[in-house]
């Protein structure tokens, strides 16, 4: 007790001893007592207060007295506990008589109060035999509400430890305690006029506990919910403090804030309502981790409320949604993993998808990784809520330049379709083809991935045979054009590997250097460190149950179950050696991507029986066919059994004449084998086709026929039957036989294939028939309307049927010169003047005027293949210039269906080195194309073809003669001698050259984009210059249009680089014979330009801003050259002048000989009006310089027109500004000299430029003034001032040029410097 309380009690006590007695039926509480006689004395007391009503007025005498006793320290202190519990009973009491004011002082209060937080502890054991007394503390505590009593502050650390005790002991305790606890809690929290911050972080760290069934928990929550109103701005303090400072808080719930405010949002979300602006200021936080802590908040806080939440805070939500593109990966990461969350909880809409969308496109791979694993996790549960565009951003990401990204895509992709094809079969079609895109990748990380995919997840192994063709027969009718070529390829490599290890297993001994081992190097990685493994597991002595798997695998017998048991166990046998496992894996993975048998086969074939026996399907759409075929092509010996055999043919005799027929037939062709004729179970199914290749070929249509007399060729066995048939296909040769198609057709393909037996009968089939009845004969051909536009094209089977006969001739004379083993020359004679009549007389060779423009748009077609076919076919074919030209026009063809059928077949030609060099040639002629999509794929193609031939140039080591027939640089000398000699080009006006100009643009500007070949091409340029034209060498027209094509060429090439004579090469070039005569030395110089010199000037103009000088890149060198020599001033000597003339004579690879060529002239006339412009230019400078201050716009403008009068006295202003100027620095110094003897006491030097006044005065007036400072005294002021306004000083002209009129007249020479 304080000391003023202990005193006021002794006085009290000293003077009412006997009222006091008399007054209260207890006994004196004090310390001398024992305990048992306190301990009675406090019951006593307890039990009397108890049974006292409220006190109203003024307490009875002894009530102070009997209170400030039973709060001595002694009492409150006592070591026994039963002693202060029962001291605690009282006072409650005695509270609650006094009630609402306490008759203690505060010291005195606090004390009571520790005292009663500590009694709770008692509640924790309930057989305690206190447990009941206890338990009437508690409930007097809570009735009395005794901690209402005092909240200010100074209590502010009792509530702390009263709330601390409360969760302490509410985990040890029972329900009813804990409900009164409950109700202390509550009353304190809504009575209390002021709350500590620490009461309420001890609420609040209640709720971070994991465990939420907790007591501890259940209570902060309870309590939050029922005091939310009145301790909402407590928490907002709290919390909003907390995020404000950050990690330097202090707060006790500084690192559990983010768990806290989730916790609040679920038990009490109006708790949140003044928190949310803070939290989207907190999205926004400079520090990463406080930005992943709330984002990891909020994606919790709006999962759990759902999609009201999000409406009810758009910009919350927009804050978070944004975090997509945060500038920190990892928070982009952490978005990305709430988004599967956000889906599953049905309120992702499109913000969340293109921020994923986004994110699969991200710079950093672990995010595109992440969305690609989010992405999976969601098709594994809900796929059906994934949306499209989300699908397709994962399909890209398969070719992303890393490959840990692409090995991620595939596989998810995969999977997802292994999962959901059965159920979502329709909408998963898209992923094989999109797998199978990927497979033209040239990594062979990529193929072994892909063909893992289609033998793991796309067709697995453990389907059965059934389930697996059904499904294979499913996706390869879904498949693009593309995944079909990809499939094939897949196909084609599981068979060559195969070939490979079966020839590994056949050979006695294994050279590393082998073709096999070299391809299995090249096909699986890191197979060259396991090959002494390999080779030691298959040698051919020793007894290795590997060998034997491994028979299994590549043998053509083995069915898939056993394929795959044999597969297991090498793995199995080798699963200690780690890189040996991996290597193998993906080595008979390549080998098995999809496995094929012979139940296989039979099973396919039981589908298409079940197709034809259903007719509902056209024959012409039998997906089945098509797989077979596909299958056919990589695996033939896979056919060789009775029951497929017998199968097949049974479907060829179901067929109509259809397109399905055609594909029947193809598969024949791939699986006849001539050791069929010796097996006799198939001798009646031979017999049978046969006989149905016999029939199709004399009566079905034009493609059932080609594919039935291929297989019929391919039966070697029976040469009577081809010789029966040839003998009715000759009796059939009739123009009005309607069955001429068919008959052509074959006649065609016997042609090539039994030249021999096509021979004794040519005649009769190629003179007599084909060019007398059919192609010279148009006698039956209705005369085409002239009136009105017709139509320019059309397809071949809307032409007439003698049109029609036409085009087979033409086939019918390349197959037959192509058949020929050697072409005499009249044969071939005779027929490349028929293809030059077509192609001359534009398709109508007799001129009769009957076709129709589409007849002969086809026919010229067809004469232009015919000529391609037989350059690539017959090596032996040259054709001469004026083919190659006539062949060339057909890229100019007035029918846009030609030139782009046209362009598609001399591409495939040339890119696959089929054709010669100089027919790549022909495509600049699309330079000028009308149609902008087939110009801009001609530069694409000649792009695609450079690239093509430089590898091959890199790759080949032959000899140099060999090299250039690959070199692409060396078309550029057909490509000119062409553009010379073109028929719409034999004049050189601007418009003929700006045509050449675009086609040499189409072949240069793919070629100068490698700076290797500036050299060569020079070189190349140089020797044609060189040369003459072989064909007309005496004639200089000719000689003169190819140079004017070289020099525009040398233009080109010097727009890109001014080293390209510096890097001319040493070796010498060899051009065309046939178009150049070297031999025959020009009567031109080399250097000789042959264009004009207007068109130069123009040329040099356009290429620095056209889009080819986009493309080369703009010659800063050239450019940085002529303004050094624009700027140069002009020399006075000869020999200066002669110097220049020698360099620039030396340094110019177009404009050398400036003496004799029209373009030296022209540039020496450049030079002069230039020299001329820059002298104006000095003279207006000067000039100006003398001009007055106030001068105007107009007086420059009008010196400027009679500039050219000033120039004819240029050199005697320039002597007199000159002496002028030497007696101004003469007088400057004598001035300067006097007024340092007048002044010695300053120090000597440069005198400061004066400050220009704000007062206006006239430049007479100044002029004057200064000089009568600078001036002897002798002469006179008017004289002295003439003087000094002709030599100004140079503090004077500093003062002139700050002036405004003087920067107004600067502004005017720039203004000439620019248009000079």
């Amino acid at each position: 007790l304080s000391l003023a309380s202990i005193r006021r009690v002794k006085v009290s006590m000293s003077k009412r001893s006997k009222s006091r007695a008399a007054s209260l039926p207890v006994k004196e509480i004090s310390l001398k007592l024992g305990k048992d006689e306190l301990l009675r004395r406090l019951k006593d007391c307890h039990a009397f207060l108890k049974s006292t009503a409220q006190l109203e007025g003024e307490p009875p005498l002894g009530f102070a007295e009997l209170a400030l006793s039973l709060a001595r320290p002694g009492v409150l202190n006592h070591r026994d506990k039963t002693v202060k519990l029962n001291a605690s009973l009282a006072i409650v009491e005695i509270l609650r008589v006094y009630a609402p004011e306490a008759p203690y002082e505060m010291e005195d209060l606090q004390e009571i109060l520790l005292l009663f937080v500590e009694q709770l502890q008692g509640l924790v054991d309930s057989t305690s035999s206190l447990y009941s007394d206890y338990t009437e503390l508690l409930q007097g505590l809570s009735k009395f509400n005794v901690f209402l009593v005092r909240t200010d502050k100074d209590v502010s650390d009792i509530l702390v430890k009263l709330f601390e005790a409360i969760f302490d002991i509410a985990s040890k305790c029972d329900v009813a305690v804990r409900n009164t606890l409950l109700h202390i809690m509550t009353v304190i929290l809504r009575e209390a006029e002021h709350m500590p911050k620490d009461v309420i972080e001890c609420i609040l760290l209640q709720l971070t506990i994991s465990d939420e069934m907790s007591p501890g928990y259940q209570l902060s929550s309870s309590v939050v919910k029922q005091t939310a109103s009145n301790i909402e701005p407590y928490i907002r303090q709290a919390i909003i403090s907390v995020l404000l400072v950050g990690n330097q808080s202090d707060s006790n719930i500084a690192d559990k804030v983010y768990d806290i405010i989730f916790q609040l949002s679920r038990i009490q979300l109006s708790t949140l309502t003044s928190v949310v602006p803070q939290l989207e200021l907190q999205v926004k936080n400079d520090a990463r981790s406080e930005r992943l802590k709330c984002v990891q908040l909020l994606g919790k806080i709006f999962c759990e409320k759902g999609l009201q939440y999000v409406l009810q805070n758009p910009g919350l939500w927009n804050c978070y949604i944004g975090r997509f593109e945060d500038i920190d990966y990892h928070l982009r990461i952490e978005m990305i993993r709430q988004s599967k969350d956000l889906f599953d909880c049905q309120i992702a809409d499109n913000s969340v998808t293109n921020g994923l969308v986004s994110r699969a496109h991200d710079t950093e791979e672990k995010v595109r990784l992440q969305v690609i694993q989010t992405v999976s996790d969601m098709a594994t549960q809900h796929f059906q809520n994934i949306p499209e565009k989300l699908l397709t951003s994962i399909s890209d990401r398969m070719w992303d330049v890393k490959w840990s990204v692409r090995e991620k895509a595939t596989v998810s992709l995969a999977r997802m379709f292994k999962m959901h094809c059965t159920q979502y079969e329709e909408d998963l079609m898209w992923i094989p083809n999109k797998i199978l895109h990927c497979y033209f990748r040239t990594n062979i990380e990529d193929k072994h991935l892909i063909e893992f995919c289609f033998s793991k997840m796309v067709i697995p192994e453990t389907l059965s045979v059934e389930e697996r063709m059904a499904l294979m027969v499913k996706l390869y009718s879904s498949l693009d054009e593309n995944a079909k070529r990809a499939f094939k390829e897949m196909l084609k490599s599981q068979a060559r590997l195969q070939e490979h290890l079966r020839n590994l297993m056949e050979s006695d001994k294994i050279d590393e250097s082998s073709n096999d081992v070299e391809t299995l190097k090249k096909s699986v990685l890191k197979f060259d460190e396991v090959l002494k493994d390999f080779k030691t597991l298959i040698s051919t002595d020793r007894d290795s149950a590997f060998r034997d798997w491994l028979q299994v695998i590549v043998s053509f017998e083995s069915s898939c179950q056993q394929i795959s048991q044999a597969k297991q166990a090498m793995l199995d046998n080798v699963a200690s050696q780690k890189l040996f496992h991996t290597v193998l894996e993906a080595l008979l993975t390549r080998c098995n991507a999809v496995m094929i048998d012979t139940d296989c086969l039979k099973s396919i074939l039981k589908l298409v029986s079940n197709v034809l026996e259903a007719e509902e399907t056209e024959e012409s759409e039998i997906p089945e066919l098509h797989l077979l075929e596909c299958i056919a092509v990589s695996f033939p010996k896979r056919f060789f059994d009775k029951d497929i055999i017998g199968g097949l043919i049974e479907v060829l005799s179901s067929l109509s004449d259809s397109s399905a027929g055609i594909v029947l037939y193809r598969i024949l062709v791939h699986i006849l084998d001539p050791k069929w004729a010796d097996d006799r179970r198939l001798e009646k199914h031979l017999s049978s086709l046969t006989d149905q290749a016999m029939h199709h070929a004399l009566t079905g249509s034009v493609g059932v026929a080609k594919e039935a007399i291929r297989c019929l060729t391919k039966m070697i066995w029976e040469p009577q039957t081809i010789q029966k048939l040839f003998e009715t296909l000759i009796s059939q040769l009739e123009k009005d036989n309607p069955q001429l198609p068919t008959v052509l057709t074959v006649l065609k393909e016997i042609a090539v294939s039994k030249a021999s037996l096509f021979d004794t009968e040519v005649d009769a089939i190629i003179k007599d028939f084909a060019v007398k009845q059919i192609l010279r004969n148009d006698d039956s051909v209705a005369k085409a309307k002239s009136k009105g536009k017709s139509q320019s094209w059309c397809d071949k089977e809307e032409l007439v049927p003698l049109v029609r006969a036409k085009l087979l001739c033409i086939k019918l004379l390349v197959s037959w010169l192509k058949g020929q083993d050697s072409i005499s020359k009249e044969r071939l004679d005779c027929v490349l003047t028929i293809f030059h009549g077509l192609l001359v007389r534009n398709g109508d060779l007799n001129l009769s005027g009957r076709l129709s423009p589409a007849a002969m748009a086809n026919l010229r077609l067809a004469t232009a293949k015919g000529y391609l076919k037989l350059v690539k076919e017959k090596k032996s074919v040259n054709l001469s210039f004026s083919g190659y030209c006539q062949l060339a026009l057909v890229a100019q063809d007035a029918c846009d269906e030609v030139r782009r059928r046209f362009l598609q077949k001399l591409q495939k030609g040339l890119i696959s080195c089929q054709l010669p060099i100089s027919f790549m040639a022909i495509l600049c002629l699309y330079g000028d194309d009308s149609d902008r999509a087939l110009r801009n794929l001609a530069k694409k193609y000649m792009q695609a073809n450079i690239e093509k031939r430089h590898k091959l140039v890199h790759s080949v080591a032959s000899s140099k003669s060999k090299l250039q027939l690959l070199q692409p640089e060396y078309c550029l000398p057909y490509a000119i001698y062409l553009l010379a000699h073109h028929p719409n080009l034999s004049r050189l006006d601007f418009v003929s050259l700006d045509t050449i100009k675009e086609y040499l643009c189409v072949l240069l500007e793919p070629m100068l984009k490698d700076g290797e070949c500036h050299g060569l091409l020079y070189s190349l340029l140089t020797s044609i210059k060189q040369s003459v034209d072989a064909l007309e060498p005496d004639n200089q027209e000719s000689n003169k249009r190819i140079y004017a094509v070289c020099d525009i060429a040398q233009l080109i090439l010097s727009s890109k680089s001014s080293s390209a004579k510096a890097s001319k090469q040493q070796e010498p070039v060899h051009l065309p014979v046939s178009l150049f005569n070297s031999k025959i030395k020009s009567s031109y110089h080399v250097t000789d330009v042959f264009l004009p010199p207007e068109y130069v000037a123009n040329m040099q103009k356009s290429l620095r801003s056209t889009p080819v000088a986009r493309a080369f890149g703009s010659p800063q060198k050239q450019q940085a050259s002529r303004a050094d020599e624009q700027s140069r001033p002009t020399s006075k000597s000869p020999k200066a002048k002669r110097v220049k003339e020698e360099e620039s004579e030396s340094t110019d690879g177009l404009s050398t000989s400036l003496e004799e060529s029209p373009l030296s002239r022209f540039t020496k006339t450049r030079q002069k009006k230039v020299s001329q412009k820059k002298l104006q230019l000095s003279v207006i400078s000067e000039a100006s310089e003398g001009m007055s201050t106030n001068q105007s716009r107009t007086d420059h403008e009008e010196y400027l027109d009679s500039s050219v009068e000033t120039v004819q006295v240029v050199s005697s202003t320039k002597r007199e500004k000159e002496k002028k100027a030497a007696s101004s620095s003469t007088k400057k110094t004598s001035a300067r000299k006097a007024r340092q003897s007048k002044s010695p006491s300053k120090t000597p030097g440069r005198k400061k430029p004066p400050i220009p006044s704000t007062e206006t005065h006239s430049d007479l007036e100044e002029d004057e003034n200064d000089a009568e400072t600078v001036v002897p005294p002798k002469k006179s002021k008017k004289v002295a001032a003439s003087k000094k306004k002709a030599t100004p000083k140079k503090s004077d002209l500093k003062q002139q040029k700050r002036s405004p009129s003087n920067r107004a007249s600067e502004t005017v020479k720039r203004r000439v410097r620019k248009k000079l």
